[in-house]
């Protein structure tokens, strides 16, 4: 669990410089509530953010990958992982 902590917490550090730098503000004087993040009279979304880009963070990972367990279909320790095809198909979407 430390590392989806580790994930999380470097995503969070990436969105805030972006908005920092949408906003022309420093990183220390935004605040986020709800995935808007506000500073100096001025917000922007998660969304607004990150839409039509491309994060690409590095970040140090340590311990051993998740073992699929083909047997038990698709899924990681025992929980099933459904993927886009199985999804739309379930809720009667054209795939």
């Amino acid at each position: 669990m430390a590392n989806v902590r580790k994930v999380a917490a470097y995503t969070y550090q990436a969105l805030l410089g972006l908005a920092a730098t949408q906003l022309g503000l420093p990183v220390s004087s935004l605040s986020v509530v709800d995935g808007i993040v506000s500073g100096g009279g001025k917000s922007v979304s998660y969304g607004q953010l990150v839409q039509g880009k491309h994060l690409d963070l590095k970040i140090p990972v340590t311990g051993k990958l998740a073992k699929v367990d083909a047997s038990e279909g698709s899924g990681i320790a025992g929980w099933t992982v459904l993927s886009w095809r199985e999804s739309a198909d379930e809720a009667g979407e054209p795939v």
